[in-house]
C-alpha cells in the first residue's frame, strides 16, 4: 500500500516546476554568471529522484503483477484441490454408506441365524426329552419282561425233557425225509434250540415253534410245488430246478438240459439221471405244466418212489 501511495504522488508532481522557477531568477547573462546556476543541482538531483520513483513505480508494478499472478494461480490450484478432496470425500462417503448396509446386513442375518439355531435348539431339546421318556419306559418295559421269562423259566422247566425230545425228533425226521431244502429246514430247528438256551424262548413258546414246524412239514406232505435248489449230480454240486411231489418224490432238471429224479437207497438219498427217452420227455412235460401253472391233474412220471414202497 506504502509503494502504491508514492507512486500516485509521483505521478501528480509537476516536473517542469524547477524550470520555472529557473527562469524567473535568471534573466539576464550577468546573474547567470553570478551564480544563477547553482540551483542546477537541485535540478538535477530532482530529476534523478523522478527517474528512481519511476523505475521504482515500474519494478512494483511488476512484483504486484507477479503477485497477483501466483495469487491467481494459487487460488486456481486451491480451487482444482479442493474439487478433488470434494469429489474423494463424496467417493468415501459412499463406500462408508455401502459398508454401513452391508454391516447392517450382516448384523441382520446373523441375528436370524441365531434364532433359527435357538429354535432348532429348542425343538432338539424336546425331542431329546421325549426319547428319554420313551428310553426310560423301554428300560422299564425290559425289566418287568425279563423278570416274567424268569419266572416263566423256573416254571416252565419241567418241560425241558419235551422240548428235548420234540426237538431230537424233527431233527431225525428231516435227516431222513426227502433232500427238499433240507439245509434251510435244518437251520429252522438249530435257531428255535439257541433261542431256547439264550433265554430268548421259554420253554412254551419253544414248544409251540417245534408245533409249528412240525405242522409247516405236514402240510408240505399234500402239496406240489417247484422251487429251484442246489443238488449234488455225478459228485458235483450244481443249481437245478426242481419239483416236489408231496414229500414222496423230487424230480430235477439242470441248465445243461440233464433230468431225473432223487431215489432213496440205504445209503440216503441220491439224483438219478433219467436215461430213458420216455422218461426224460415224462419229466420235461411235468416241467412245462408247472411252468404253465397247471399243478393238478394226471401226469405219468417215472417211479421215484423209494424202494419197497408201493
Amino acid at each position: 500500500m506504502c509503494v502504491v501511495a508514492g507512486l500516485r504522488l509521483s505521478e501528480n508532481r509537476d516536473l517542469s516546476t524547477p524550470f520555472r522557477d529557473l527562469d524567473q531568477r535568471v534573466t539576464t547573462p550577468s546573474q547567470m554568471r553570478d551564480g544563477a546556476f547553482a540551483r542546477l543541482p537541485r535540478v538535477r538531483h530532482t530529476t534523478k529522484v523522478s527517474q528512481r520513483m519511476r523505475n521504482l513505480c515500474r519494478v512494483s508494478v511488476g512484483v504486484l503483477t507477479v503477485l497477483l499472478g501466483m495469487l491467481l494461480v494459487a487460488r486456481s490450484a486451491h480451487a482444482q484441490s479442493a474439487d478433488v478432496l470434494a469429489t474423494r470425500l463424496a467417493e468415501l462417503r459412499a463406500e462408508v454408506e455401502e459398508l454401513s448396509e452391508e454391516l447392517s446386513q450382516h448384523k441382520t442375518d446373523s441375528r436370524n441365524e441365531l434364532q433359527a439355531l435357538a429354535r432348532q435348539k429348542s425343538d432338539l431339546k424336546v425331542e431329546l426329552d421325549r426319547e428319554q421318556v420313551r428310553l426310560a419306559k423301554l428300560r422299564e418295559s425290559l425289566a418287568g419282561r425279563r423278570t416274567k421269562l424268569e419266572q416263566t423259566s423256573a416254571e416252565g422247566k419241567d418241560l425241558q425233557p419235551v422240548f428235548d425230545a420234540a426237538l431230537a425228533g424233527l431233527r431225525r425226521y428231516v435227516s431222513g425225509s426227502l433232500p427238499f431244502r433240507r439245509p434251510e429246514r435244518l437251520a429252522e430247528l438249530v435257531k428255535i434250540e439257541e433261542q431256547r438256551r439264550s433265554g430268548v424262548l421259554t420253554y412254551p413258546r419253544a414248544l409251540g415253534r417245534l408245533w409249528s414246524f412240525a405242522e409247516d412239514e405236514l402240510r408240505m406232505t399234500h402239496e406240489n410245488a417247484a422251487f429251484q435248489q442246489t443238488i449234488e449230480l455225478d459228485g458235483e454240486e450244481q443249481l437245478a430246478e426242481v419239483v416236489r411231489v408231496g414229500m414222496v418224490m423230487l424230480y430235477f432238471q439242470t441248465r445243461d438240459g440233464a433230468v431225473g429224479y432223487t431215489q432213496r437207497t440205504p445209503q440216503g438219498w441220491t439224483y438219478v439221471r433219467a436215461d430213458d427217452s420216455g422218461e426224460r420227455k415224462q419229466i420235461r412235460d411235468l416241467f412245462d405244466s408247472f411252468k404253465k401253472q397247471i399243478r393238478v391233474g394226471f401226469f405219468r412220471l417215472p417211479n421215484a418212489l423209494p424202494q419197497g414202497a408201493k
